[in-house]
């Protein structure tokens, strides 16, 4: 048996055939993979002197959207009970919003027969939850009922019924992650959901914690109606398209193609378990590095700066949620004198709410990235959980006040 590993150079499985059996998948940590053809291959990062192509995506279908007739399929769907009804009713923003983007078809179809099953155990501890599409089940873990499960992971496995999930890219997983994050925001700030420790800090998910700085820094590059559509329709020539065309022109796209063939080869997909695992040897340091890379050549082309240099977009790697390895590699961070700065603003944020003796000790941030479900916030905006959920936006007023601290701060230094 052939094992795939990746470390020091990327040495990724090509997938040019639709076939390969994974073993070992008991252990979410290890994966040998054997594929049916000898297709391992070496990639380096590609050069981008070519100009871009026309790239044709998923086509909208003609289609005449009716919550009623979606209500009312729910309602007659004898596998949900009462509370799993409601539920499912809370969440008509979604499709008020993304019908267009739907198959709609599909999606009356599985509403008219999907269940939920709750277990006490999983093999896999990091796991909260599964959607089986061919028996349209979500399966939630360490729950009894709805009531009691995680919020976010009900609404992660939910959204997966709600795709047409053509492919089981790993990219589509991290867009169902954001997705969700946003749609438990939303329940939250319009009073749909109880409160809980997590909502106060605005921690509205932990799913897939290495990558979704990434993916938020994605999101930044690209339109809703992008975000939308490649949501639901999973095709990945909608990424490719939204990041590389401007209204300048067509950029290279082979960066982004590179972008999401790491990704997506980062992690696999497990049939027989139904869920993603990382390759054995998996250097998670050397493939993020370069993810970073390829999003960072579209933000110099598109807006004319540095992901580092934008203080809304390098504030994502900020998130106590992402992984540390950011700081080791130096990516997407901010130094120390930065971190002094907005250290400062938040203590006086703090001292102002909270009285002179509040202090930040201890705290844990919480990023949360702009939303295009909710009017009120359209700026990232960074917690703390001490003291009492301080919560700061990065609007423009911030960022003024950030940057004449620090030239401040750098130029009392440089004396």
């Amino acid at each position: 048996m052939k094992k795939i590993v990746i470390k020091n150079k990327l040495v990724l499985l090509s997938l040019l055939g639709t076939s390969f059996i994974l073993s070992g998948c008991k252990d979410a940590s290890t994966v040998e993979v054997q594929p049916l053809t000898n297709t391992a291959t070496e990639f380096e990062m590609p050069e981008t002197k070519s100009s871009g192509s026309i790239i044709f995506d998923a086509n909208l279908k003609e289609q005449t959207y009716n919550y009623e007739e979606i209500e009312n399929i729910i309602n007659n769907n004898s596998s949900l009970t009462e509370d799993e009804k409601n539920f499912i009713k809370k969440l008509k923003f979604v499709f008020d919003d993304n019908n267009k983007y739907m198959d709609l078809d599909l999606i009356k179809e599985r509403l008219s027969s999907i269940k939920f099953e709750y277990i006490g155990d999983y093999d896999v501890d990091s796991i909260g939850g599964l959607y089986y599409s061919n028996n349209n089940t979500i399966t939630i873990i360490d729950a009894t009922n709805i009531n009691d499960a995680p919020i976010d992971v009900v609404v992660h496995e939910f959204l997966h019924s709600l795709q047409e999930r053509n492919s089981h890219d790993f990219t589509v997983e991290l867009s169902n992650e954001f997705f969700s994050r946003e749609i438990v925001r939303k329940l939250y700030e319009d009073g749909l959901i109880d409160e809980t420790e997590e909502l106060k800090t605005n921690n509205f998910g932990d799913g897939y914690n290495d990558y979704m700085c990434l993916y938020n820094t994605l999101a930044e590059l690209v339109d809703e109606e992008t975000l939308r559509k490649y949501q639901f329709l999973c095709d990945k020539n909608t990424l490719i398209k939204g990041v590389s065309y401007t209204e300048n022109g067509i950029l290279p796209q082979e960066r982004i193609e590179y972008f999401i063939e790491l990704l997506n080869n980062s992690r696999v997909y497990n049939e027989e378990e139904n869920i993603y695992v990382p390759f054995n040897n998996y250097d998670l340091n050397d493939v993020l590095i370069e993810c970073f890379d390829s999003l960072d050549y579209y933000f110099v082309e598109k807006y004319g700066y540095n992901i580092k240099d934008n203080f809304k977009v390098s504030i994502y790697f900020m998130d106590r949620r992402s992984i540390s390895i950011f700081n080791v590699s130096g990516i997407g961070v901010l130094n120390d004198e930065e971190y002094d700065v907005l250290d400062e603003m938040m203590i006086e944020k703090a001292q102002d709410e909270f009285g002179e003796n509040a202090t930040m000790f201890g705290a844990i941030r919480t990023v949360t990235p702009r939303t295009f479900l909710s009017d009120d916030h359209l700026n990232t905006t960074i917690t703390f959980n001490s003291p009492a959920y301080t919560t700061v936006e990065i609007d423009d007023t911030f960022i003024d006040d950030f940057n004449n601290r620090l030239s401040e701060k750098n130029n009392t230094l440089s004396h």
